[in-house]
């Protein structure tokens, strides 16, 4: 339906593509595909060797959450 709309706004090659990138992007975290930060990060401290199940990140366990993210950063780039 939302396709439908954007041929009817003829835009520019260009634009329309972004646009269909974005509705991509967020239909995939609308349907779970794809992890928000929030429970990406979630995940990663819950299942982090050093979380004790009680809600306290510990230095370490930040530490490692940038360097992993860090490494994910570059990886993308």
């Amino acid at each position: 339906m939302m396709l439908q709309y954007l041929e009817s706004l003829n835009f520019d090659f260009e634009t329309r593509h972004q646009l269909e990138k974005y509705l991509e992007f967020v239909g995939m975290r609308a349907s779970g595909k794809l992890k928000t930060t929030a429970s990406w990060i979630r995940n990663f401290v819950q299942t982090h060797q050093n979380y004790n199940h009680d809600s306290i990140v510990s230095q370490e366990i930040n530490y490692d959450l940038i360097k992993k993210d860090r490494r994910d950063t570059k990886m993308s780039n």
